[in-house]
């Protein structure tokens, strides 16, 4: 789950043009039975989305570079919402701009139709219209209190922030904070084994690492110098991952803020000492090896 800004007063061209318009204005008519234009809705945003998640699945974070197939996602589902069955879809946001997330296919199918709220009451069924035949930007723009208030289940990358929600974990796994957190690794199946394992991968390799070079330096196999610089290489490479266009950055954070309990806390109880200093060191801008203790190889 990552965190982007996307200008909701600026849609791409694609959005505003008089056929969109057009094919906006049947919708309104025709509710759920319009056959929405994935040309107008898909083909003309999904490269203004790509730019904007920077080529990753805004749910998983799943790169396109190992092989996720970016599509795009009506975060409220335009025809028909499972599990309201006299609900007609939020038909009026088929073409709405805020309305629209870069998703991978995997993501996109366990998703599909789900758009759970935290009290059916408050559920928004029609729009309010303005003077112009449209609807008001208050029932459409995915950030106004009217949709706001429906309280959703299914976190919105464009407007949540997903450390309030979710804990990512040393071994993979994705745990939640929040109701919305829980639904949200349900329904974008957040748990499946592919992420776990890729999750898990990135963290042992910067793990991995840092015991590799500070075991050398425990048994003088490399000097101070060259022990300071190898770890502060290391954490380079983990800061860099933690940047939004790296896959899993996400995860990259949490190593950061729980650096303890992702790494500390793998190392044998003699040498947890040295690599806290040495992160301790790194983040203040002078990596140095603590004085020696005594060490559990």
């Amino acid at each position: 789950m990552i965190s982007v800004h996307k200008d909701f007063n600026d849609p791409p061209a694609g959005l505003v043009s008089e056929p969109c318009q057009e094919q906006q204005q049947k919708a309104l008519a025709e509710g759920a039975k319009h056959n929405f234009s994935g040309y107008h809705y898909r083909d003309s945003t999904i490269e203004a989305l790509r730019k904007i998640y920077k080529y990753k699945c805004g749910y998983c974070e799943t790169h396109e570079s190992a092989g996720a197939s970016l599509r795009v996602d009506h975060y409220r589902p335009k025809a028909r919402v499972k599990h309201s069955p006299d609900h007609g879809g939020y038909y009026w946001l088929g073409y709405e701009w805020s309305n629209l997330i870069l998703s991978c296919e995997k993501c996109n199918r366990r998703k599909s139709d789900h758009f759970p709220i935290q009290n059916e009451a408050n559920r928004i069924s029609t729009p309010a219209f303005g003077i112009d035949g449209f609807p008001t930007k208050e029932c459409c723009r995915a950030d106004r209190k009217i949709l706001l208030d429906e309280s959703p289940l299914l976190l919105n990358p464009e407007l949540d922030d997903p450390d309030t929600h979710l804990i990512f974990l040393p071994n993979g796994t994705v745990t939640f904070k929040t109701a919305a957190g829980e639904k949200s690794i349900e329904l974008y199946f957040l748990g499946r084994d592919e992420l776990i394992k890729n999750r898990k991968n990135m963290t042992d390799d910067i793990l991995e690492k840092l015991k590799k070079h500070l075991l050398k330096y425990l048994k003088l196999e490399i000097d101070e110098e060259t022990y300071r610089y190898a770890m502060q290489d290391v954490y380079e490479e983990a800061t860099l991952n933690r940047q939004a266009d790296k896959v899993y950055s996400r995860v990259a954070n949490a190593l950061f803020d729980d650096f303890d309990n992702f790494v500390v806390t793998q190392f044998p109880d003699g040498q947890q000492d040295y690599i806290r200093q040495s992160f301790q060191l790194y983040q203040q801008g002078k990596l140095w090896p603590s004085p020696k203790v005594s060490t559990v190889f």
